[in-house]
């Protein structure tokens, strides 16, 4: 049967239906005058959102069909991110054992925690680090001593083609030499900004300013389509899957504005990296395993949402919580197939208008703030 004939038989077989048909049913089941209101649900940031969408309520939102996730190039992968499991640093030697068994159990690559540490020898962290697997860092403002040895180390220990890092700063980075020193690795992003948990629109309108004052902070001795090309971000995702997906949605599509309006035109809104972290969950109740449901949950939503790198955090004890959360990744992708899809919210009414009102929110708060700095 052709498609055509598909449609046929199912436009037959289903009558159609719309809002009106389905307040009648609504109010029959759960015997209020007012379902819209009734099960309609109010976000993090306050915003209420409905039970029902249809077609009508996205009419006006064909500008998000420029803003749809593309395929990855890949054949058998069209929607692809990097599993890249967290390593705190104490010591060189043990993270370097730490970080080389995650990638032998199927990480994509690993992210070293440089909170806590103020001195490291890269060249025992990285040693026989793979030059295929993705290394990113995550650092505070005040470790730029950092930057130069470990520019030299992955001078030294891989070829500049074939580097694919990031570097996280949890504040603006104030140093403006840090650049220069990864600018011979192309896929070194080293401007990654960490943006803290807070709501969803918050968190979007502090990423835009974040990205804004590092772009004019640095674009003062380098050039502004070079310094847009290193920004990132690293947010975080919670278990509430739509909002998640959303917020990196939105966030996409108003960095594409900001961009746009620096003059890069043709920057796009895949250009942009997102790194997305799920918070450790920890319930004595249901410990050790509490961490598992909620991640798998959360990593749904990164993934959906369009994430390009996701870590999901735990306890390093006991080895088991740590496989668990590494696996989660690989299971989404190997069992539950979310690769195969490029973007699975695509068209979907309800997904569209959340997008669209969050970052219509995230747009008037950054805005506030800017008027008021």
């Amino acid at each position: 049967m052709s498609e055509q004939g598909i449609h046929k038989a199912l436009e037959n077989f289903f009558s159609k239906s719309g809002k009106g048909e389905w307040e009648k049913t609504a109010v029959q089941e759960i015997r209020e005058k007012s379902p819209l209101e009734k099960l309609s649900w109010r976000g993090k940031d306050k915003i209420i959102y409905l039970p029902y969408f249809d077609a009508e309520d996205v009419a006006p939102l064909h500008y998000l069909e420029g803003f749809r996730l593309p395929a990855a190039d890949h054949p058998s992968e069209p929607r692809r991110w990097i599993n890249l499991p967290a390593v705190i640093v104490a010591d060189e030697v043990s993270s370097n054992n730490s970080a080389l068994s995650h990638l032998s159990a199927g990480a994509d690559g690993v992210l070293f925690r440089l909170e806590n540490i103020q001195h490291v020898d890269f060249s025992r962290l990285l040693h026989q680090f793979p030059s295929t697997a993705t290394v990113a860092f995550r650092i505070v403002e005040n470790a730029h001593h950092l930057t130069e040895p470990l520019a030299a180390s992955i001078g030294k220990n891989f070829l500049p083609e074939n580097v694919h890092a990031a570097l996280f700063w949890e504040s603006i980075p104030k140093n403006t030499g840090i650049y220069p020193a990864f600018s011979q690795f192309r896929n070194f992003r080293s401007l990654g900004l960490v943006i803290p948990q807070t709501s969803p629109t918050e968190e979007i309108s502090d990423a835009l300013i974040r990205g804004i004052l590092t772009l004019e902070r640095f674009s003062t001795d380098i050039s502004s389509r070079e310094v847009a090309r290193s920004i990132c971000f690293s947010l975080s995702a919670d278990a509430s899957l739509l909002e998640s997906a959303a917020k990196l949605k939105a966030l996409r599509l108003l960095w594409f504005q900001v961009m746009h309006a620096y003059g890069h035109n043709d920057f796009k809104a895949d250009d942009l990296l997102l790194h997305v972290w799920s918070p450790r969950a920890s319930d004595g109740d249901f410990g050790p395993h509490e961490n598992m449901l909620k991640a798998t949950f959360t990593a749904i939503a990164a993934i959906t949402g369009g994430c390009d790198m996701l870590t999901i955090e735990c306890d390093n004890e006991p080895s088991l919580v740590v496989r668990q959360a590494r696996n989660i990744s690989a299971i989404l992708r190997e069992e539950s197939f979310l690769n195969r899809v490029a973007d699975p919210f695509a068209g979907a009414y309800a997904f569209d208008s959340i997008v669209n009102t969050m970052a219509r929110k995230a747009w008037t708060i950054f805005q506030e703030k800017c008027e008021q700095s």
